[in-house]
């Protein structure tokens, strides 16, 4: 008659156990927030999908997964409360500024590994058509959200949606140079979802009070229209030449080299960086990831 080994029913029981309380309510929550999100996410979808399916974003789901990417990466300042910040705090009122948010902020190294990567095999009028589509929505929304910036400003707390932000461009590079991590990193929707939560939270302890202020000047609007414009000509830049780079990208390499530029966009938002530090790491990785064919 065999004996049991001690050892393993000691483990079997111990995975039998039911987990404490306290860990127990921490998990339900997690799960209900996490239900609660998605719920919500899906909802805000079921909202504008028919102006998204009128404008062409579903009509083939795969084939327009890279557009919705696009749009996430090029919209995403619009709605962390970064950009609002950086109008108000005068960041667009010179051409250095312009070219700073418009080539790094808007996208940046994101954008463009979308456009090598997400849109490898579509020809040259593909790639430029989604890089219009994605323009004629983020350049007026930036236009838009120059004149309500004091009141968005108001509305969310900014200094706790930037954290957020700061993950979001962060789980993006880490997925983008790594496959596993992928898999194991939370969804960059849930983050968004998150940090929108976060902030109006955070907002709404504090005493001062919420204002409804515009900005009417013409020009205010024309710096941020202009900011969008500069990232969407180098999107379409980076369309036009990316059905030549294609036949000579070394993708893993190109990846490993994005994902680390990515992580460099938080630090330069947040000035522990120079501002391009992390395009002149993306042109870098590009630069070493194309293979000439010259064995010689």
């Amino acid at each position: 008659m065999s004996q049991q080994d001690p050892l393993q029913t000691r483990a079997e029981s111990s995975t039998d156990q039911t987990p404490p309380f306290p860990v127990a309510v921490a998990a339900s929550a997690y799960r209900g927030t996490e239900e609660a999100v998605g719920r919500g996410y899906r909802g805000l979808l079921a909202l504008i999908a028919p102006l998204l399916a009128a404008y062409g974003y579903y009509t083939d789901s795969e084939r327009n997964a890279a557009t919705r990417a696009l749009l996430l990466a090029m919209g995403l300042p619009l709605v962390d409360g970064v950009f609002p910040a950086l109008v108000l705090g005068g960041a667009l009122d010179t051409v250095p500024g312009l070219l700073v948010v418009g080539g790094t902020i808007f996208g940046g190294p994101w954008m463009l590994t979308i456009i090598f990567e997400e849109m490898a095999g579509d020809d040259r009028r593909t790639r430029l058509l989604r890089v219009l589509k994605v323009a004629a929505l983020v350049v007026p929304a930036a236009g838009l959200e120059a004149v309500a910036a004091p009141t968005l400003a108001s509305l969310l707390d900014m200094s706790v949606f930037h954290v957020f932000s700061a993950l979001i461009v962060l789980t993006v590079g880490a997925s983008i140079a790594n496959d596993v991590l992928a898999a194991k990193l939370v969804a960059p929707k849930y983050l968004l979802a998150a940090g929108l939560v976060a902030s109006v939270a955070a907002r709404l302890l504090e005493p001062a009070p919420i204002t409804l202020t515009v900005i009417v000047e013409p020009f205010v609007v024309a710096q941020a229209m202009g900011a969008a414009g500069i990232a969407t000509t180098l999107a379409l830049v980076g369309a036009f030449v990316g059905p030549r780079v294609d036949d000579h990208l070394d993708r893993d390499a190109f990846r490993t080299g994005a994902g680390i530029a990515l992580a460099l966009v938080p630090l330069s938002i947040a000035g522990v960086l120079p501002s391009l530090s992390s395009l002149a790491v993306f042109a870098l990785a590009l630069a070493f990831a194309i293979d000439t064919g010259d064995d010689t």
